[in-house]
């Protein structure tokens, strides 16, 4: 490709471009990103580096038309070509990125952006079950690469995601993946006072001290946590900081962060800070890392908000709800910690008031979901059909972010459920990116809300009880599949969990023909009385867990 007159000076300003973006002042690297750019208009390592700039920012539509626009110019250009599958990604163009990294797949073998790229695709079209493979082929082009992390949890996503995986590999690949993570020789040992009764040092790693809906529930532990007792410390591995963030800061003891630094450096500081139990939080998840507990850094260890056991004896255990306890498929290496109320989540202040149950204008039942597409395994197609069959007449309405707005995405699925026997005017789409209220409001427009499996919603299942929708959910043999079955439990509907499909289609269609006579605002005032909306409890429930385990290790030092 043409430099574009790409000379000494241009690189300098580019180089300058770079730094002032990996400093996060985005002001002036986008001012010397445009320098650059004027300077060398037709410089790939230009264009494809503002093209992520541009993506990192939210800008992925104008990135889009740039690296289009450029990879026209010069279509053999790999680096523009994945520059342009990675933005047609960040815009929910699925579908087109899919075609680009299908080509740079077979052009590059054995490299692991394009697997990877293609499994997120994939993953991003509702098609959990196809995206395994490129996400194991992925992590084994990676060996010895500090991409293997991303590319483990990506995998083992996909895993959880995925409908008919055999159980005994989940665990196998878990325990796998501890492996490799922890190191060779971990320090042996701790010297912190052995005295059951006194305050106890809890460390808490997380990536999810910011605007998350893990935040929403590790807020109550940390706003609650009886101070006379325990003082808290805070691990952040946040390189956005927002007005969450601040308030998290706020409420620690202690603060620290560990963006920048290995599993080991991190694993240091918490032995010097001399943590008595530490708590890694979704170690499956985003920028979480199980990788600095497996230092043992700390006596007592604890996983939570996890979606499945971490696969180490570095923990004492993984911390779970009862319902989600009993499935039998997830083999832990730690022990399982039953909490009365694993799962708990603020009432929705800012949520809209419950509505009328909309059958009551519409003349039929509308089914829904706010589940990401990514949990749309193949039973999950099944399920929702057959809920559908069971009901003549009735909608199904899906909502998650923008995903829908592309024509090819819903397309697509409209293609799906017509291969189960759905008609594709059965199917609606609305839009939910326009913050917390409009978000809520999209439950006004269901009757009824269908689950995922085997990867249940949380987050999506409380959000539609406090909102006055019931929700039918299958119950399965593994944490993540007996999640919202949990959930249900806990506002006295465990009826609505079915154990297979006959029984979640006969759910959907009881709970169709009650429709309207619907009383959400009971089932609202149902949800805030329940256990899980008590933040105090919910954090002295934590604290029994932090003492008994606390004491059992001061016993063993005698």
């Amino acid at each position: 490709m043409n430099s574009g007159g790409f000379d000494e000076g241009s690189q300098t300003v580019f180089a300058a471009a770079m730094r002032a973006r990996d400093s996060g002042d985005r002001a002036l690297a986008a001012a010397l990103f445009g320098r650059a750019l004027a300077s060398a208009p037709d410089d790939p390592n230009v264009i494809y580096n503002y093209g992520l700039f541009l993506i990192s920012g939210g800008e992925a539509d104008l990135a889009c038309r740039i690296l289009n626009e450029a990879y026209a110019r010069s279509p053999g250009d790999a680096m523009l070509a994945s520059g342009l599958g990675i933005a047609l990604r960040s815009s929910g163009r699925y579908a087109l990125a899919e075609q680009i990294w299908r080509t740079l797949a077979a052009a590059m073998p054995g490299r692991p952006q394009p697997l990877y790229e293609l499994g997120q695709c994939l993953a991003g079209q509702a098609k959990p079950e196809e995206s395994v493979e490129p996400f194991r082929a992925a992590l084994a082009a990676a060996q010895g690469t500090e991409q293997r992390d991303l590319l483990w949890k990506a995998y083992l996503l996909a895993l959880a995601y995925a409908d008919g995986i055999d159980p005994q590999l989940v665990r196998d690949e878990n325990r796998r993946r501890a492996t490799e993570l922890a190191p060779a020789d971990p320090v042996a040992g701790h010297d912190n006072d052995p005295d059951p009764s006194r305050r106890l040092r809890i460390g808490y790693v997380s990536s999810d001290f910011r605007f998350h809906s893990v935040a929403r529930t590790m807020e109550a532990l940390f706003s609650r946590h009886d101070r006379s007792r325990y003082e808290i410390f805070a691990y952040a591995h946040n390189a956005i900081v927002d007005e969450v963030t601040e308030k998290f800061r706020s409420m620690a003891d202690s603060w620290f962060s560990t963006v920048g630094l290995d599993d080991a450096a991190v694993a240091r500081r918490i032995r010097a800070d001399r943590i008595d139990v530490l708590v890694t939080s979704a170690a499956h998840f985003d920028e979480n890392r199980l990788g600095i507990a497996l230092h043992r850094p700390a006596p007592v260890q604890i996983s939570i908000y996890d979606s499945a056991p971490t696969g180490s004896d570095a923990f004492d255990g993984l911390i779970v709800d009862p319902a989600m306890a009993g499935g039998g498929d997830d083999h832990p290496s730690e022990r399982l910690l039953r909490l009365r109320s694993m799962y708990f989540h603020p009432p929705l202040a800012l949520a809209p008031p419950v509505s009328q149950p909309p059958v009551l204008t519409n003349g039929y039942v509308t089914f829904g979901s706010a589940n990401h597409p990514s949990k749309f395994s193949r039973r999950t197609f099944t399920l929702w059909a057959s809920a559908l069959r069971a009901v003549p007449g009735s909608r199904l309405r899906l909502k998650s972010g923008t995903r829908y707005d592309e024509p090819s995405m819903r397309d697509a699925l409209r293609a799906r459920f017509a291969e189960l026997g759905i008609e594709r005017d059965r199917l609606h789409f609305d839009r939910g990116d326009l913050g917390l209220a409009a978000h809520l409001s999209f439950y006004g427009r269901i009757d009824i809300a269908l689950d995922t499996t085997p990867f249940n919603g949380a987050t999506t299942t409380f959000e539609s009880l406090w909102m006055g929708v019931p929700v039918v959910a299958l119950r399965g043999r593994t944490i993540m599949s007996r999640w919202a079955s949990a959930v249900l439990a806990r506002v006295g509907r465990p009826d609505w969990a079915a154990d297979d499909e006959a029984q979640f289609a006969r759910l959907a269609a009881e709970l169709a023909a009650s429709a309207p006579s619907q009383d959400r605002a009971k089932l609202r005032a149902c949800v805030g009385s329940s256990t899980m909306c008590d933040a105090g409890r919910h954090a002295r429930d934590y604290e029994r867990i932090y003492r008994a385990l606390w004491r059992r290790w001061c016993r063993r030092q005698r």
